[in-house]
Protein backbone atom coordinates (compact mmCIF):
# COMPACT_ATOMS: atom_id res chain seq x y z
CA UNK A 1 0.00 0.00 0.00
CA UNK A 2 1.35 3.41 -1.05
CA UNK A 3 0.14 5.83 1.65
CA UNK A 4 1.30 8.89 -0.31
CA UNK A 5 -0.83 7.81 -3.26
CA UNK A 6 -3.87 7.28 -1.04
CA UNK A 7 -3.39 10.75 0.45
CA UNK A 8 -3.12 12.28 -3.03
CA UNK A 9 -6.32 10.56 -4.18
CA UNK A 10 -8.25 12.27 -1.40
CA UNK A 11 -7.12 15.70 -2.59
CA UNK A 12 -9.56 15.43 -5.51
CA UNK A 13 -12.68 14.75 -3.40
CA UNK A 14 -13.64 18.43 -3.45
CA UNK A 15 -14.03 18.43 -7.24
CA UNK A 16 -16.79 15.81 -7.27
CA UNK A 17 -20.58 16.18 -7.37
CA UNK A 18 -22.86 13.40 -6.16
CA UNK A 19 -26.61 12.86 -5.98
CA UNK A 20 -27.83 10.83 -3.00
CA UNK A 21 -31.33 9.53 -3.60
CA UNK A 22 -33.10 7.38 -1.05
CA UNK A 23 -34.84 7.17 2.30
CA UNK A 24 -34.09 10.30 4.32
CA UNK A 25 -34.94 10.22 7.99
CA UNK A 26 -34.39 12.27 11.12
CA UNK A 27 -32.42 10.78 14.00
CA UNK A 28 -33.53 12.30 17.31
CA UNK A 29 -31.54 11.83 20.52
CA UNK A 30 -33.25 12.86 23.77
CA UNK A 31 -30.70 13.08 26.59
CA UNK A 32 -32.13 12.60 30.04
CA UNK A 33 -31.46 11.95 33.72
CA UNK A 34 -33.30 9.00 35.22
CA UNK A 35 -33.29 8.60 38.99
CA UNK A 36 -36.95 8.34 39.97
CA UNK A 37 -39.97 6.12 39.49
CA UNK A 38 -43.17 7.70 38.21
CA UNK A 39 -45.90 8.30 40.80
CA UNK A 40 -48.47 7.29 38.16
CA UNK A 41 -47.14 3.84 37.22
CA UNK A 42 -44.17 1.56 38.00
CA UNK A 43 -42.03 3.01 35.20
CA UNK A 44 -38.89 5.17 35.20
CA UNK A 45 -39.32 8.94 35.19
CA UNK A 46 -36.79 10.83 33.09
CA UNK A 47 -35.90 14.52 33.07
CA UNK A 48 -35.02 15.87 29.62
CA UNK A 49 -31.72 17.75 29.50
CA UNK A 50 -31.25 18.27 25.78
CA UNK A 51 -32.18 17.06 22.32
CA UNK A 52 -29.99 16.49 19.27
CA UNK A 53 -31.11 16.06 15.65
CA UNK A 54 -29.05 14.41 12.92
CA UNK A 55 -29.95 13.46 9.32
CA UNK A 56 -30.16 9.67 9.27
CA UNK A 57 -30.25 6.81 6.76
CA UNK A 58 -29.75 8.35 3.29
CA UNK A 59 -29.29 11.65 5.13
CA UNK A 60 -26.19 10.26 6.83
CA UNK A 61 -24.82 9.27 3.41
CA UNK A 62 -25.45 12.77 2.01
CA UNK A 63 -23.82 14.42 5.02
CA UNK A 64 -20.94 11.97 4.75
CA UNK A 65 -20.25 12.96 1.14
CA UNK A 66 -20.43 16.65 2.04
CA UNK A 67 -18.13 16.28 5.06
CA UNK A 68 -15.49 14.82 2.74
CA UNK A 69 -15.50 18.04 0.72
CA UNK A 70 -17.61 17.01 -2.27
CA UNK A 71 -20.80 18.69 -3.46
CA UNK A 72 -23.95 16.70 -2.76
CA UNK A 73 -27.62 16.85 -3.73
CA UNK A 74 -30.20 15.18 -1.47
CA UNK A 75 -33.05 13.82 -3.60
CA UNK A 76 -36.05 12.22 -1.94
CA UNK A 77 -39.49 12.48 -0.37
CA UNK A 78 -40.18 13.49 3.24
CA UNK A 79 -43.25 14.74 5.08
CA UNK A 80 -44.43 18.33 5.24
CA UNK A 81 -44.41 18.12 9.03
CA UNK A 82 -42.45 19.42 12.01
CA UNK A 83 -39.82 16.69 11.74
CA UNK A 84 -39.46 17.36 8.02
CA UNK A 85 -38.72 21.01 8.77
CA UNK A 86 -36.16 19.95 11.41
CA UNK A 87 -34.48 17.67 8.88
CA UNK A 88 -34.33 20.47 6.32
CA UNK A 89 -32.76 22.77 8.93
CA UNK A 90 -30.10 20.15 9.73
CA UNK A 91 -29.24 19.81 6.04
CA UNK A 92 -28.93 23.57 5.71
CA UNK A 93 -26.52 23.67 8.67
CA UNK A 94 -24.34 21.14 6.82
CA UNK A 95 -24.57 22.89 3.42
CA UNK A 96 -26.29 19.94 1.73
CA UNK A 97 -28.19 20.95 -1.43
CA UNK A 98 -31.89 20.14 -0.86
CA UNK A 99 -33.38 21.36 -4.14
CA UNK A 100 -34.38 17.76 -4.89
CA UNK A 101 -35.85 17.03 -1.46
CA UNK A 102 -39.63 17.42 -1.65
CA UNK A 103 -42.05 17.73 1.26
CA UNK A 104 -45.39 15.98 0.69
CA UNK A 105 -48.33 16.55 3.08
CA UNK A 106 -49.49 12.90 2.95
CA UNK A 107 -46.11 11.50 4.07
CA UNK A 108 -44.50 11.29 7.48
CA UNK A 109 -40.87 12.24 7.86
CA UNK A 110 -39.46 8.96 9.12
CA UNK A 111 -38.04 9.71 12.57
CA UNK A 112 -36.08 7.45 14.88
CA UNK A 113 -36.17 8.81 18.43
CA UNK A 114 -33.95 7.48 21.21
CA UNK A 115 -34.17 8.27 24.89
CA UNK A 116 -30.64 8.22 26.25
CA UNK A 117 -30.12 8.32 29.99
CA UNK A 118 -27.05 8.64 32.18
CA UNK A 119 -24.08 10.89 32.68
CA UNK A 120 -21.56 11.63 35.38
CA UNK A 121 -20.89 8.38 37.19
CA UNK A 122 -23.77 6.62 35.43
CA UNK A 123 -22.94 5.23 31.95
CA UNK A 124 -25.04 6.64 29.11
CA UNK A 125 -27.36 4.08 27.58
CA UNK A 126 -30.38 3.86 25.31
CA UNK A 127 -33.52 3.38 27.39
CA UNK A 128 -36.15 3.40 24.66
CA UNK A 129 -36.51 3.96 20.92
CA UNK A 130 -39.76 5.06 19.29
CA UNK A 131 -40.26 5.63 15.57
CA UNK A 132 -42.52 7.56 13.21
CA UNK A 133 -42.86 5.72 9.88
CA UNK A 134 -45.10 5.58 6.82
CA UNK A 135 -47.79 2.98 6.20
CA UNK A 136 -48.38 3.68 2.52
CA UNK A 137 -46.11 3.34 -0.50
CA UNK A 138 -44.97 6.32 -2.52
CA UNK A 139 -47.10 7.07 -5.57
CA UNK A 140 -46.08 7.43 -9.22
CA UNK A 141 -46.01 11.23 -8.98
CA UNK A 142 -43.42 11.11 -6.21
CA UNK A 143 -41.21 8.66 -8.10
CA UNK A 144 -41.39 10.68 -11.30
CA UNK A 145 -40.60 13.87 -9.39
CA UNK A 146 -37.32 12.38 -8.18
CA UNK A 147 -36.43 11.00 -11.61
CA UNK A 148 -37.11 14.37 -13.25
CA UNK A 149 -34.64 16.05 -10.90
CA UNK A 150 -32.02 13.44 -11.75
CA UNK A 151 -32.57 13.87 -15.51
CA UNK A 152 -32.29 17.66 -15.29
CA UNK A 153 -29.04 17.52 -13.29
CA UNK A 154 -27.38 14.36 -14.64
CA UNK A 155 -24.89 16.23 -16.82
CA UNK A 156 -23.64 18.24 -13.83
CA UNK A 157 -22.86 15.33 -11.50
CA UNK A 158 -20.30 12.52 -11.38
CA UNK A 159 -22.23 9.79 -9.61
CA UNK A 160 -25.46 8.72 -7.92
CA UNK A 161 -25.83 6.79 -4.67
CA UNK A 162 -29.12 4.94 -4.24
CA UNK A 163 -29.51 4.55 -0.47
CA UNK A 164 -32.41 2.21 0.28
CA UNK A 165 -33.12 2.05 4.02
CA UNK A 166 -36.73 0.89 3.97
CA UNK A 167 -37.53 -1.16 7.08
CA UNK A 168 -41.30 -0.94 6.92
CA UNK A 169 -42.26 -3.46 4.27
CA UNK A 170 -42.19 -1.50 1.04
CA UNK A 171 -43.20 1.98 2.22
CA UNK A 172 -39.80 3.55 1.44
CA UNK A 173 -39.14 5.57 -1.69
CA UNK A 174 -37.15 2.93 -3.61
CA UNK A 175 -39.47 1.28 -6.13
CA UNK A 176 -38.72 -1.09 -9.01
CA UNK A 177 -39.26 1.79 -11.45
CA UNK A 178 -36.80 4.01 -9.59
CA UNK A 179 -34.14 1.27 -9.61
CA UNK A 180 -34.62 0.44 -13.29
CA UNK A 181 -34.78 4.05 -14.51
CA UNK A 182 -31.74 5.16 -12.49
CA UNK A 183 -29.72 2.29 -13.93
CA UNK A 184 -30.77 3.26 -17.45
CA UNK A 185 -30.10 6.99 -16.93
CA UNK A 186 -26.63 6.38 -15.51
CA UNK A 187 -25.71 3.92 -18.25
CA UNK A 188 -26.83 6.31 -21.00
CA UNK A 189 -24.91 9.21 -19.42
CA UNK A 190 -21.86 7.15 -18.35
CA UNK A 191 -22.25 8.01 -14.67
CA UNK A 192 -21.24 5.87 -11.72
CA UNK A 193 -24.19 4.33 -9.86
CA UNK A 194 -23.69 2.93 -6.35
CA UNK A 195 -26.31 0.84 -4.61
CA UNK A 196 -26.84 0.28 -0.90
CA UNK A 197 -29.91 -1.55 0.40
CA UNK A 198 -31.37 -3.53 3.27
CA UNK A 199 -33.55 -5.83 1.17
CA UNK A 200 -33.29 -5.06 -2.56
CA UNK A 201 -29.72 -5.87 -3.64
CA UNK A 202 -30.99 -8.67 -5.88
CA UNK A 203 -32.72 -5.97 -7.99
CA UNK A 204 -29.63 -3.77 -8.48
CA UNK A 205 -28.80 -5.01 -11.98
CA UNK A 206 -26.28 -3.06 -14.11
CA UNK A 207 -25.14 -0.79 -11.26
CA UNK A 208 -21.48 0.18 -11.09
CA UNK A 209 -20.88 -0.77 -7.44
CA UNK A 210 -23.00 -2.47 -4.79
CA UNK A 211 -22.03 -2.44 -1.12
CA UNK A 212 -23.77 -5.13 0.93
CA UNK A 213 -22.75 -6.11 4.42
CA UNK A 214 -22.42 -9.74 5.43
CA UNK A 215 -26.12 -10.24 6.22
CA UNK A 216 -27.34 -8.39 3.12
CA UNK A 217 -24.97 -10.33 0.85
CA UNK A 218 -26.22 -13.59 2.32
CA UNK A 219 -29.85 -12.63 1.61
CA UNK A 220 -29.17 -11.40 -1.92
CA UNK A 221 -27.02 -14.37 -2.94
CA UNK A 222 -28.88 -17.11 -1.10
CA UNK A 223 -25.58 -18.29 0.43
CA UNK A 224 -25.24 -18.72 4.19
CA UNK A 225 -21.93 -16.98 4.85
CA UNK A 226 -19.93 -18.85 7.47
CA UNK A 227 -16.38 -18.97 6.08
CA UNK A 228 -14.04 -17.16 3.69
CA UNK A 229 -15.04 -19.50 0.87
CA UNK A 230 -18.65 -18.44 1.49
CA UNK A 231 -17.62 -14.78 1.15
CA UNK A 232 -15.90 -15.69 -2.12
CA UNK A 233 -18.92 -17.54 -3.50
CA UNK A 234 -21.45 -14.91 -2.40
CA UNK A 235 -19.46 -11.99 -3.80
CA UNK A 236 -18.81 -13.69 -7.12
CA UNK A 237 -22.46 -14.70 -7.42
CA UNK A 238 -23.59 -11.10 -6.89
CA UNK A 239 -20.94 -9.84 -9.31
CA UNK A 240 -22.22 -12.17 -12.03
CA UNK A 241 -25.97 -12.08 -11.38
CA UNK A 242 -26.16 -8.28 -11.02
CA UNK A 243 -23.66 -7.53 -13.82
CA UNK A 244 -21.94 -4.88 -11.70
CA UNK A 245 -18.35 -3.69 -12.02
CA UNK A 246 -17.55 -4.28 -8.36
CA UNK A 247 -18.96 -5.63 -5.10
CA UNK A 248 -17.74 -4.20 -1.80
CA UNK A 249 -18.75 -6.74 0.83
CA UNK A 250 -18.23 -5.26 4.29
CA UNK A 251 -17.70 -7.71 7.12
CA UNK A 252 -16.82 -5.82 10.30
CA UNK A 253 -13.66 -7.13 11.93
CA UNK A 254 -13.01 -9.28 8.83
CA UNK A 255 -12.55 -6.13 6.75
CA UNK A 256 -13.83 -5.44 3.23
CA UNK A 257 -13.98 -8.12 0.53
CA UNK A 258 -13.55 -6.52 -2.91
CA UNK A 259 -14.78 -8.25 -6.05
CA UNK A 260 -14.12 -7.09 -9.62
CA UNK A 261 -14.86 -8.61 -13.02
CA UNK A 262 -12.05 -10.91 -14.21
CA UNK A 263 -9.99 -10.40 -11.02
CA UNK A 264 -9.35 -12.37 -7.86
CA UNK A 265 -11.11 -11.36 -4.65
CA UNK A 266 -9.16 -8.97 -2.42
CA UNK A 267 -9.59 -8.82 1.34
CA UNK A 268 -8.75 -5.38 2.73
CA UNK A 269 -8.26 -5.74 6.50
CA UNK A 270 -9.93 -3.50 9.03
CA UNK A 271 -7.89 -0.61 10.42
CA UNK A 272 -10.03 -0.19 13.53
CA UNK A 273 -8.10 -0.03 16.80
CA UNK A 274 -10.81 1.32 19.08
CA UNK A 275 -14.47 0.40 18.67
CA UNK A 276 -17.02 2.57 20.47
CA UNK A 277 -20.02 2.39 18.12
CA UNK A 278 -20.30 0.66 14.72
CA UNK A 279 -23.33 2.76 13.72
CA UNK A 280 -22.75 4.44 10.34
CA UNK A 281 -19.57 2.56 9.40
CA UNK A 282 -21.22 1.12 6.29
CA UNK A 283 -22.34 4.57 5.16
CA UNK A 284 -18.77 5.81 5.57
CA UNK A 285 -17.49 3.01 3.35
CA UNK A 286 -20.06 3.93 0.69
CA UNK A 287 -19.11 7.62 0.65
CA UNK A 288 -15.34 7.22 0.82
CA UNK A 289 -15.03 4.33 -1.62
CA UNK A 290 -17.13 6.18 -4.22
CA UNK A 291 -15.23 9.46 -3.96
CA UNK A 292 -11.93 7.55 -4.04
CA UNK A 293 -12.96 5.69 -7.21
CA UNK A 294 -14.10 8.95 -8.84
CA UNK A 295 -10.72 10.45 -7.92
CA UNK A 296 -8.68 7.81 -9.74
CA UNK A 297 -8.32 5.02 -7.19
CA UNK A 298 -8.46 1.36 -8.09
CA UNK A 299 -11.21 -0.58 -6.35
CA UNK A 300 -8.69 -2.05 -3.93
CA UNK A 301 -7.25 1.40 -3.16
CA UNK A 302 -10.77 2.74 -2.66
CA UNK A 303 -11.42 -0.03 -0.13
CA UNK A 304 -8.15 0.73 1.66
CA UNK A 305 -9.06 4.39 2.10
CA UNK A 306 -12.59 3.40 3.14
CA UNK A 307 -11.18 1.03 5.75
CA UNK A 308 -9.24 3.87 7.38
CA UNK A 309 -12.34 6.08 7.25
CA UNK A 310 -14.50 3.37 8.86
CA UNK A 311 -11.92 3.08 11.65
CA UNK A 312 -12.51 6.76 12.42
CA UNK A 313 -16.28 6.26 12.43
CA UNK A 314 -16.33 3.32 14.84
CA UNK A 315 -14.07 5.16 17.29
CA UNK A 316 -16.85 7.71 17.91
CA UNK A 317 -20.27 7.53 19.54
CA UNK A 318 -23.44 7.77 17.47
CA UNK A 319 -24.02 8.74 13.85
CA UNK A 320 -21.08 10.82 12.66
CA UNK A 321 -19.52 12.09 9.43
CA UNK A 322 -15.82 11.68 8.76
CA UNK A 323 -13.57 14.37 7.27
CA UNK A 324 -10.58 14.01 4.95
CA UNK A 325 -8.36 15.39 7.69
CA UNK A 326 -9.44 12.63 10.09
CA UNK A 327 -8.76 9.94 7.49
CA UNK A 328 -5.36 11.43 6.71
CA UNK A 329 -4.58 11.50 10.43
CA UNK A 330 -5.45 7.79 10.69
CA UNK A 331 -3.33 7.02 7.62
CA UNK A 332 -0.32 8.84 9.11
CA UNK A 333 -0.44 7.07 12.47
Amino acid sequence: MDKNRLLKIMDDFGKKKVIVIGDFCLDEYIYTDMNMISAEAPVPRVIINSKKYIPGAAGNVACGVKALGANVYAVGIIGNDDNGKKLVDEFKKRNVNIDGLKLFPNRNTVTYSRIVSGGGKVPKQHVLRFDAINKEKVNEEMTQDMLNFVKINISEIDAIILADYDEAGGTGIVTDKLITDLSKICKENKKVLVGDSRENFHKYVNFTIVKPNEIEASKASGINILSEIDFLNAGNKLLKNLNVDSVFLTAGEKGIFVFEKNKDMKNVPTCAKKIVDVCGAGDTVTCVSLLSKLSGASYEEAAQIASYAAAVTVSKEGTVSVTKEEIKGMLNE
